[in-house]
C-alpha cells in the first residue's frame, strides 16, 4: 500500500554513502519488499532443514532438550 502511494514521490539512492540515483519511493519499497520476502523464505527452508526429530542429536539417549 505505502508503495502504491508512494509511485510519484521521488527520492535519491545511495550505493556505498554516495548519491547515485533518481528514483521513486515506490519502486524503492517494492524492492524492499522483495528482499525481505526472500529472507523469510530462506529462514523458513532453514528452518525446515534444523527442525528434525531429535533421536539423532545425542548419542544413545537424544539431547533431552524440545527440538
Amino acid at each position: 500500500a505505502r508503495a502504491e502511494q508512494g509511485i510519484d514521490e521521488t527520492v535519491l539512492l545511495y550505493t556505498h554513502g554516495q548519491p547515485a540515483q533518481v528514483s521513486v519511493l515506490g519502486h524503492y519499497l517494492g524492492a524492499a519488499i522483495e528482499f525481505v520476502l526472500r529472507d523469510m523464505t530462506r529462514l523458513m527452508a532453514a528452518l525446515e532443514d534444523v527442525n528434525k526429530c531429535p533421536m539423532g542429536a545425542a548419542a544413545i539417549t537424544t539431547s533431552g532438550f524440545d527440538l
